[in-house]
């Protein structure tokens, strides 16, 4: 995870958080969120592929 880097396009740091990488390309997965980690800072969650510099998913967060 160390490693893994956002998208260059229009993500600016500080709006976004890196939450682990991805375990599997299909199937139900659960990721810990990090102690602190508030929802309510977010509009939206995607899943970025970090060798094509593509969003591969993405869902708005219901507030």
């Amino acid at each position: 995870m160390a490693d893994s880097k956002p998208p260059a396009y229009p993500l600016q740091e500080g709006t976004y958080t890196v939450i682990a990488p991805l375990r599997a390309a299909s199937g139900a997965q659960t990721y810990e969120l990090p102690a602190g980690f508030d929802l309510a800072d977010y509009g939206s969650l995607i899943i970025w592929c970090e060798q094509f510099n593509a969003t591969m998913a993405w869902s708005p967060l219901a507030q």
